[in-house]
């Protein structure tokens, strides 16, 4: 690039312009070794997707002053394990919501809908809150973690569907990028916990949506969200 005697000068010249343009161009991070590092946030933070949310219009009728059944989450066979903590995040912000009458937590894992009204029985709900998770990874915060999750809120009396919902959220870290005299450091993604936790927010939130616009008479209709990060 440069040629002749001047090669020295010029090229300290040039490095020393191009990390004054560095400090002020953007915002470094000192917290995580090597630093420093530039960490915009377009660059450090990582990228977090949604797939589109799929509602089905409940009957006009107003379900909050109904005893609620929540039963464990259906969740794929290898691994059960799951199906403990995702219930629990979602029962949780149902208690925080205070959408039904009483919610009662039934501590059996379901695999239909007939076998659902069979271990409810004893409980003595009006409705039950059904959730299965199709699919669920979990990469740490160093890799891609996602989850999706499917809500049916169903009358026990009739069998019938209320209100339906399927809605997924995913994590994927920002590449480290080389810019020659210092590299970015991404920031680590979401634990998938804390994926679940957003998606139950959300999900809940459209169901309390719901419950609001009955009295109304109003309909929902589909609807898509843009994905603003994780609370």
């Amino acid at each position: 690039m440069f040629t002749g005697d001047g090669v020295g000068p010029v090229r300290m010249f040039f490095l020393s312009g191009l990390m004054v343009w560095l400090a002020h161009c953007g915002p470094y991070q000192y917290d995580q070794f090597p630093a420093p590092s530039l960490n915009p946030p377009w660059l450090a933070n990582p990228r977090i997707d949604g797939l589109q949310e799929t509602v089905v219009p409940p009957v006009l009728r107003d379900f909050r002053h109904y005893r609620l059944g929540v039963l464990e989450f259906h969740c794929p066979h290898h691994i059960p394990e799951v199906s403990y903590p995702v219930t629990r995040v979602f029962y949780r912000n149902l208690l925080e919501r205070n959408l039904f009458r009483e919610i009662v937590r039934i501590p059996v894992t379901y695999y239909d809908l007939e076998h659902a009204l069979r271990v409810s029985r004893e409980y003595r709900v009006d409705l039950l809150l059904l959730g299965e998770v199709p699919y669920f990874l979990d990469s740490g915060t160093a890799g891609k973690s996602g989850v999706q999750v499917e809500l049916k809120l169903v009358e026990v009396d009739t069998k019938r569907t209320l209100w339906y919902l399927s809605d997924a959220i995913s994590a994927t870290p920002r590449p480290i990028i080389d810019l020659w005299v210092t590299e970015t450091r991404p920031k680590p993604t979401p634990s998938i916990y804390t994926l679940v936790d957003s998606l139950a927010d959300r999900m809940l939130a459209h169901l309390e949506k719901a419950a609001e616009a009955i009295p109304d008479g109003k309909q929902m209709l589909r609807m898509e969200w843009q994905p603003t990060g994780v609370r």
